[in-house]
């Protein structure tokens, strides 16, 4: 039991749904189970409450791609939890004499679950504690797994793909910067607002958020990761500044390599690239359909549609197979509704080009008009 954390630390559970409870069941595909940090119905990490989510929804089975030389994780080394679990998983106090900020406490039960989706979990501390000490990433404060033997072999990628599920009582526990808001619930929260109609667009609200948007998924992809699963439930404000959440399905990039190649689709339907769609098929030149750092930048493009217009450019077609139709169709135009600067219709089609390889990089679109005006030709004379 975590026993020296502070009084204002938030205790949750963290359960089998690691998806928002702000995302509708209806867009995720294959990957519900894992993933992002549990929340409230409106998108809020509440201080001092406890979530038990620990009973599996029927819906959402993990299945994860290997990621290779993967270090095994077992006890942090400057960990204060002990290895025995809590005796009561619905109400527990926890202690931080470190810092007086309030922080989230997860509780992972992996009894029950199959081995892909345990690995996910642990890929989940594997790349926060890669990217510990990086400016908008959410930071793992401490960690703890209570069965070092179970962990290192799903680490090592033997038991991946393993049959059957963990039958040992085995927790993962761990201690995460706390989070205000995620970015689903400010979008949902502005347009209800305006009642969600004639929102004269806050250009500059849109800016500094899509700037640490930028900011965030740049961090990551210096470190040769790609997100695979973008959706503004996964964007937290941490004390004013926007911050990345959930790696339960990032993937590394090797490093004599540009793109990944999954086993299987992953993400999040409204926010899925065309090539996410189409994994392992070829395209017309025989190459083999991958995903890279382009399936990101079309995420966040299809949340900058959101912010913009209140939804995502595919949200009018309401089954799978019709979004899988019109995504993975390479001669369907995304509508753009006309709006006052020119720059903003163009920014999102920098990033929602169908082409992989024609979409923008973070670099450029760091650099995009919308966020650096051009400068005028000639400065108009001062008053006298």
């Amino acid at each position: 039991m975590l026993n020296t954390l502070g009084s204002q630390t938030s205790v949750l559970t963290q359960g089998s749904s690691y998806t928002p409870l702000t995302s509708g069941l209806q867009d995720q595909v294959i990957l519900e189970g894992k993933g992002s940090l549990a929340k409230g119905n409106d998108g809020v990490v509440e201080p001092g409450k406890v979530h038990d989510l620990n009973e599996r929804s029927s819906k959402g089975e993990s299945i994860l791609s290997d990621v290779k030389d993967s270090t095994s994780l077992t006890k942090n080394s400057s960990s204060h939890v002990n290895s025995k679990p809590p005796p009561s998983s619905r109400t527990e106090k926890s202690h931080h004499k470190k810092h007086s900020d309030p922080d989230a406490f997860y509780k992972i039960k992996l009894k029950g679950r199959d081995y892909p989706t345990a690995y996910g979990f642990c890929q989940e501390i594997e790349y926060l504690n890669k990217l510990k000490g990086k400016s908008h990433i959410i930071q793992l404060i401490d960690y703890e797994v209570t069965d070092k033997t179970l962990l290192e072999d799903v680490m090592s990628g033997t038991n991946n793909n393993k049959d059957g599920r963990i039958v040992n009582d085995t927790y993962i526990y761990m201690l995460l910067e706390y989070g205000e808001v995620d970015l689903a619930h400010m979008v949902a929260q502005k347009w209800k607002e305006n009642d969600g109609t004639n929102w004269n667009t806050d250009e500059n609200w849109l800016r500094f958020y899509w700037q640490q948007m930028l900011l965030a998924v740049n961090t990551i992809h210096e470190e040769r990761i790609v997100h695979s699963d973008l959706k503004p439930a996964n964007f937290m404000l941490v004390k004013g500044s926007l911050k990345l959440i959930d790696f339960g399905i990032a993937k590394a990039i090797m490093s004599d390599t540009t793109n990944i190649q999954r086993d299987s689709q992953v993400g999040t339907l409204n926010y899925m690239s065309p090539e996410a769609f189409m994994w392992n098929e070829h395209d017309a030149n025989g190459n083999t359909i991958k995903c890279g750092r382009p399936s990101d930048i079309w995420s966040l493009g299809c949340i900058l549609y959101q912010m913009v217009y209140g939804k995502t450019p595919f949200a009018d077609y309401k089954t799978f197979w019709a979004k899988f139709k019109v995504i993975t169709d390479r001669n369907h135009k995304i509508s753009y509704d006309p709006l006052p600067n020119i720059w903003l219709i163009d920014l999102m089609k920098k990033c929602l080009a169908w082409d992989r390889n024609k979409r923008w990089r973070i670099a450029q679109l760091l650099q995009h008009p919308f966020l650096v005006p051009p400068m005028p030709r000639e400065l108009p004379p001062l008053d006298d």
